[in-house]
């Protein structure tokens, strides 16, 4: 991720997870040590505000000074998390497996803590979330049905599969804001779908 102002943040790997740093676009990196230590990265996003989140596996991260160093705030939840976006003034929220109903997590004070969130897919896997900066969240989930609030993530709607035009055996795995259009990319197990529509 970016923070649009010549700072960007790598991560991956499992049993040695690497975080890069790079003050220039791009042009040179640095390793940033994180002492995440094996738990595999599955997240990272800048918050427009100096403030990045790394998550690895489900334990949250944080960084306030554009990536340089980071502090563990620790465990999301007892779910692994796969994605997280935020609304770049101080609203989080994270997604991820389905241990119970622990699989949507939200912090609403830049990411210091976190609280799970009900939105009545306790048995679903939620792999993709994103946001449009105005109160409006949409998720992705294993079911080809997509979650939406209004609210900055307090509450959800579920949008079937039915209507969002995938079908139920379908991972709506990427979601995409254009303008007021919400993009979502999904696939199965050996084909590829997608569906565009509008909220």
């Amino acid at each position: 991720d970016t923070d649009t102002n010549g700072v960007w943040i790598l991560t991956g790997g499992v049993s040695d997870l690497r975080t890069l740093r790079s003050v220039d676009n791009g042009l040179t990196w640095t390793r940033v040590q994180t002492s995440v230590g094996a738990n595999a990265a599955s997240a990272v996003s800048c918050g427009r505000l100096g403030t990045w989140i790394l998550i690895a596996s489900n334990v949250v991260w944080r960084s306030t000074d554009n990536g340089a160093t980071w502090s563990l705030i620790g465990n999301t939840t007892t779910s692994a998390i796969y994605a997280i976006s935020n609304n770049g003034k101080g609203v989080w929220v994270s997604v991820g497996s389905n241990s119970g109903s622990n699989n949507l997590v939200r912090s609403a004070d830049n990411g210091l803590t976190w609280s799970v969130i009900l939105a009545g897919v306790n048995s679903e896997v939620l792999y993709s979330v994103t946001n449009d900066y105005a109160g409006n969240w949409f998720v992705g989930t294993s079911t080809g049905r997509i979650l939406r609030s209004v609210n900055e993530g307090q509450s959800w709607t579920i949008i079937t599969a039915a209507t969002t035009g995938f079908l139920t055996t379908d991972v709506v795995s990427a979601l995409v804001m254009i303008n007021s259009d919400v993009l979502a990319f999904g696939y199965i197990a050996t084909a590829g779908n997608y569906s565009k529509g509008r909220r």
